[in-house]
């Protein structure tokens, strides 16, 4: 019986093995290819500082500190923290997520600190708990055109929220900044830079002093047939000691193309994903192959 079923094992084995190889080599090249940057990444941090008065050590300590994400996904990373001292407390939030409906990102930061009293090991007395907080949200995304005469793309971008403080001397240090830029591809200039050159970026910055704020840009591209480009957004929500207040993004960055034939554009991240047509092709010769080994072993079922 084992003589029998050892051709069909063997047989179903070794297309096995060489399906897993083509997909295997399919998968090292697409990961070595430009673009391999794409995806998104999240990241925040809370810092308290004691102190009681200006003769004593003033320890300062990472109360909670977290990394989530990376880039080679679309998401979404999320991150959140939070800390408490005393009567003081301090949080933060990031998020970042690329929509398979348009292939752009969405990104949302947001930090509070409120400083309070407490005490501390290192010394007798009550003394004071100041917070630093931030927040950060990324995501690049990478686009090949497939068009047959060149076409400009522009991608604007919103930026929704507060930032505010307690007091006029705490605005200086609320801010919420974001933007976006646009890449050209660097491995088909000879990799320069990370993900090319720097064609059109835009940037906004909002401090405390302006409370609710609603802003954005655009920028452009022109592109030739074939050519690819890089799509990289920033948001990032901070708060340094010892402001007291919040930075609020989490109405998030939001984009979308203004301009240009988008159906023309495949993203790395797509809608929908499909398999390439290498490895559809080399699916089906698989398939054809497991068959034609199956056709031609014994059925061992059949004759033990």
């Amino acid at each position: 019986m084992r003589h029998l079923q050892s051709p069909q094992r063997n047989g179903s084995y070794l297309v096995y093995v060489l399906l897993s190889f083509f997909l295997a080599s399919g998968s090292g090249v697409q990961a070595a290819t430009p673009g391999d940057q794409a995806g998104v990444f999240a990241d925040g941090s809370v810092r308290s500082i004691f102190e009681i008065c200006n003769t004593c050590p003033t320890p300062s300590k990472v109360e909670d500190q977290q990394n989530v994400g990376g880039f080679g996904s679309n998401g979404p990373a999320i991150v959140g923290g939070f800390a408490r001292e005393g009567t003081g407390t301090a949080d933060y939030g990031a998020r970042a997520i690329i929509f398979r409906d348009s292939a752009l990102p969405q990104l949302s930061a947001e930090a509070s600190t409120v400083p309070g009293l407490g005490t501390n090991p290192c010394c007798s007395g009550t003394g004071a708990y100041l917070f630093s907080s931030a927040a950060n949200a990324k995501a690049n995304q990478y686009y090949t055109y497939h068009g047959l005469v060149p076409d400009t793309f522009s991608i604007s971008y919103v930026i929704k929220g507060d930032a505010q403080g307690a007091t006029a001397d705490d605005n200086p240090l609320i801010t919420v900044s974001g933007g976006m830029a646009l890449f050209d591809d660097g491995d088909k200039l000879g990799g320069e830079l990370p993900m090319g050159h720097v064609v059109d970026n835009s940037q906004k910055t909002f401090s405390g002093a302006a409370h609710a704020f609603l802003d954005g840009g655009t920028v452009s591209i022109t592109v030739q047939p074939g050519q690819s480009f890089y799509v990289a957004a920033f948001l990032g929500a901070s708060i340094g000691a010892p402001a007291e207040g919040f930075a609020d993004a989490g109405h998030t960055l939001s984009a979308s193309f203004t301009a240009g034939d988008t159906s023309l554009l495949t993203a790395l991240l797509p809608a929908s994903p499909v398999p390439e047509p290498s490895t559809c092709g080399m699916l089906a010769l698989g398939l054809i192959l497991l068959g034609f080994v199956r056709r031609r072993t014994p059925a061992a079922g059949r004759e033990s």
